[in-house]
């Protein structure tokens, strides 16, 4: 569109030129579907360079209909920024020898192993799509960071290897990812599920529980850890049993869990083996259902600091396995001089902002919960 041709005129006549004009606008409390679909969601944040580091984020969460994403993911936009800050770091570093700018792409996996796998063959068929054309990067590649779930982890490291590009995870924890002749360019910052389990075994000793309910995702993440408590249910060290195992995910709501909980009252330990997005759906109907201290719950870093337990008091006392991570101020600082005005480069930023505030901004077209953001 050439926008130099755009002409608007306000209530006395006078023309207005590009980029003064006026923008449409979405009424207060309305919604409008069509500017919705047409302005479809940016699932690449591409920022030019000789050589490109590619990020993969869950921006958003996996969608109730295949291959379709989902609302806007808690934690999804703290991790496109912390990656365009790093990158912006590295180039204004003083001692940076680099004789290459370093370009960043991050695509948003939507947390969903097929919609990842799409994307990456995209990118390295036809190359990211920037300004209404392709632009080929295969050969300018040094490596992928991510993603954060261990099946989106495993999706991408099947592509990674076959292109033998290195990938180096930031969160997946999945001990299936630690086969070296499958995945012989993946790595990762955080240590595999087996020291989780083994955290959460030694917890339950010393609590001297000897009967214990799984409750995990049915996923990579959840299966392994399910798994490989397992295994440590029958080492010497620990001998608990355990007397139910539940998988969660799906169409299975919080009444669904509890119920099955209660059919064991006596194995009041219970490992939550899942990940942060059924978390996120389960956790409240669980404080609403359960009486105070009817269960113990063990939850791994799935769970993890990503929920503020004080705000359910049914599950005060949960206990928690999850990596400690360090803040650094410099980040914290950056952070608080973005904008959701659309003069930022992150696209998501806007949205990220609305759903956590439960507002809108008068550009959004969607306006139908919550106030005005201020």
């Amino acid at each position: 569109m050439n926008t130099n041709q755009l002409r608007d005129y306000d209530e006395q006549g006078q023309q207005l030129l590009w980029p003064n004009i006026r923008k449409p606008q979405c009424p207060d409390g309305y919604q409008s579907p069509t500017c919705l679909a047409e302005k479809a969601v940016d699932s690449v944040l591409y920022t030019e360079g000789d050589l490109y580091i590619v990020g993969v984020v869950p921006v958003h969460n996996i969608g109730d209909t295949p291959l379709q994403c989902g609302k806007i993911k808690q934690g999804g936009v703290d991790i496109v920024e912390s990656m365009r800050y790093a990158v912006d770091q590295v180039e204004s570093a003083a001692d940076n020898e680099l004789k290459a700018k370093i370009g960043l792409i991050i695509i948003d996996s939507c947390n969903d192993p097929q919609i990842i796998q799409e994307r990456i063959l995209t990118l390295h068929r036809l190359g990211v799509f920037v300004n209404g054309e392709f632009k080929s990067v295969t050969d300018k590649i040094l490596g992928y960071v991510g993603g954060w779930s261990s099946d989106v982890s495993i999706a991408l490291a099947y592509l990674t290897s076959r292109l033998n590009q290195v990938q180096i995870s930031y969160a997946s924890t999945s001990a299936e990812l630690s086969r070296r002749t499958t995945y012989p360019y993946f790595l990762r910052v955080p240590s595999a599920d087996n020291k989780q389990t083994e955290t959460i075994a030694q917890i339950i000793a010393a609590l001297k529980g000897n009967f214990i309910q799984v409750v995990y995702s049915q996923s990579q993440y959840g299966e392994g850890g399910r798994d490989l408590m397992r295994v440590l249910a029958d080492n010497s060290s620990y001998r608990f049993c355990i007397a139910n195992e539940i998988p969660v995910g799906g169409e299975v709501t919080a009444e669904d869990v509890i119920l099955e909980l209660r059919k064991e009252p006596g194995a009041r330990f219970v490992v939550m083996f899942i990940g942060s997005f059924d978390v996120e759906n389960l956790i409240e109907g669980l404080n609403d259902g359960l009486t105070p201290n009817e269960f113990l719950f063990i939850a791994s870093e799935g769970w993890g600091k990503r929920q503020k337990t004080e705000k359910y008091q049914n599950l005060l006392g949960t206990i928690t396995v999850t990596s400690e991570l360090t803040t650094e101020d410099a980040f914290n600082r950056y952070l608080g001089t973005l904008s959701a005005d659309g003069t930022n480069a992150d696209p998501w930023i806007r949205e990220y902002m609305e759903g956590y505030y439960s507002c809108y901004y008068e550009w959004s077209y969607d306006k139908l919960m919550g106030t005005p953001c201020r």
